[in-house]
């Protein structure tokens, strides 16, 4: 005669086996462990809650540039003659300064003079070169009116173009190289350009600032749109100071917020 197993003495059997075993676990794990497990169920629990709440700014960034054709003049030969240029102090002109002077074919002497006063940003004419009358001789950076918003350039390519929407609000950082003041402000996307600009341009336009045109170039795959910007407010006095023209500056625009979960799981 064999041996008949009664079922619920064997499903018996099993619970009292997994009790025994959850009661050795209790018993081997120590206070600390247990600790250990809470921190961790806390922390997970904390990080899935951050990443179902929390938005996080999506941003893009670029350069831009104080517009040099808006502030800085170019100082232009009064004369047909060769050039005799004087020592400009610290790349600085003072307004209605001597800085140079042209001497015709007769020997007649004509003083070359700066209206303004700013920083010199180019030489465009070599000592003891002859010159036509009205040829560019300094390209000079002038600071930007107190009581005027501050017109900024940059240039993006095609695909952050969408990002920029007049109207649209950008935050901007700059320094001021010789004081070393740093300001911190916001400026409104006032219109966009609707083909692309030239090398040229950007030249024109950053005051010949080194490197910038190429770096625009570089980030916008040869196609740079300009956005065109005007700041609510720039700081000066002993809280900033003033630009001068061809100042370059961080544009950072803020598009959208995504909470993490939308990006772990394949949204926004």
């Amino acid at each position: 005669m064999s041996d008949q197993v009664n079922p619920d003495e064997t499903i018996s059997a099993r619970q009292n086996k997994q009790n025994t075993e959850l009661e050795g676990i209790l018993k081997t794990t120590s206070p600390r462990g247990w600790w250990a497990v809470g921190f961790v169920t806390i922390a997970l629990t904390a990080v899935a809650t951050w990443a179902c709440v929390v938005s996080v700014p999506q941003t893009t960034k670029t350069a831009g540039v104080t517009n040099a054709l808006v502030y800085s003049y170019q100082i232009t030969a009064p004369a047909s003659g060769k050039l005799l240029i004087l020592d400009i102090h610290d790349a600085k002109v003072k307004e209605n300064s001597e800085i140079g002077s042209i001497t015709d074919s007769d020997g007649k002497l004509t003083k070359v003079i700066s209206n303004k006063a700013g920083q010199v940003r180019a030489l465009n004419a070599a000592q003891n070169q002859y010159l036509q009358l009205g040829d560019p001789i300094l390209s000079v950076a002038v600071p930007a009116p107190a009581d005027k918003p501050v017109e900024i350039i940059t240039f993006v390519g095609a695909s952050d173009a969408p990002f920029f929407p007049v109207g649209g609000k950008v935050d901007i950082q700059a320094s001021d190289t010789q004081s070393g003041q740093r300001i911190t402000t916001t400026a409104t996307i006032i219109a966009v350009g609707q083909v692309p600009s030239t090398s040229e341009t950007l030249d024109d336009v950053n005051g010949g600032v080194t490197g910038l045109t190429e770096s625009w170039m570089k980030k916008s795959s040869g196609l740079p749109f300009p956005v065109f910007l005007e700041t609510d407010d720039w700081p000066t006095g002993e809280n900033g100071f003033n630009p001068f023209g061809g100042l370059i500056v961080e544009v950072t625009r803020t598009y959208d917020t995504v909470k993490p979960v939308e990006r772990l799981f394949g949204g926004r």
